[in-house]
């Protein structure tokens, strides 16, 4: 925390600062060091310990005696070695078909709140429901919807900070018409017959693939 005045701190160094969720919840705050080191009179630079870790889908306000409530600004977080050794994920994530049932995962750890909303179509078209998902470790929400939900479209609504705001699965394997929606898709029926036994060109290196993006339209000869 940087001041544009310097501060007097007495007593425990904790007296006129506080720290509080735009809930209105108060943090508690553990110790508050001088960035210059020592014991100063007067200091413009603090770096504040909590006694526990700050939920990231949360706005916090750090007030100061005699200063302007300030928002805490938590972007930095997110470079540092504690968040990646914190939510790091290395397991799949989108929709993760079977058959019986599909099971869903998004990796979100700022979200508070994430709704998946299924629907019949990939634009437009009925919503069929909307199940709430469960925060596992790592930053990963899930739930799993029963029965076959091939071809079946979807979307997420996330809510941080008071907010909510209806996004396509960035893990999605398939999308509907401009990619609105995301899609369900058994991956076992995309293939032509014969796909598998097909022989292939050996591929020395990754850096050696050459991705071509095609539209069907333009592919296709009539």
């Amino acid at each position: 925390m940087e001041l544009s005045v310097p501060k007097t701190l007495s007593h425990d160094q904790k007296e006129g600062i506080a720290i509080a969720s735009d809930e209105g919840e108060e943090i508690n705050i553990s110790t508050i060091y001088f960035m210059e080191g020592g014991r100063p009179e007067k200091s413009s630079q603090f770096e504040i310990l909590l006694e526990e870790p700050l939920d990231l889908g949360k706005d916090y306000m750090v007030t100061v005696q005699g200063y302007r409530e300030k928002v805490i600004s938590l972007s930095g977080v997110f470079s540092t070695q504690a968040f990646e050794k914190e939510y790091h994920y290395d397991g799949e994530l989108g929709a993760l078909y079977e058959k019986e049932q599909t099971t869903f995962k998004l990796w979100s750890p700022v979200a508070t709140n994430v709704t998946l909303h299924l629907f019949t179509k990939g634009n437009e078209g009925e919503q069929i429901s909307e199940t709430p998902m469960t925060l596992k470790d790592k930053g990963v929400w899930e739930t799993v919807v029963e029965g076959d939900q091939n071809g079946i479209y979807y979307t997420y609504a996330v809510e941080n900070k008071g907010e909510s705001k209806e996004a396509v699965d960035p893990y999605a394997r398939a999308v509907g018409v401009n990619g609105l929606r995301a899609m369900v898709v058994d991956l076992e029926k995309t293939n032509p017959e014969g796909w598998n036994s097909e022989e292939k060109p050996d591929v020395i290196s990754t850096n050696e693939a050459i991705i071509y993006e095609l539209h069907w339209s333009r592919f296709v000869h009539w």
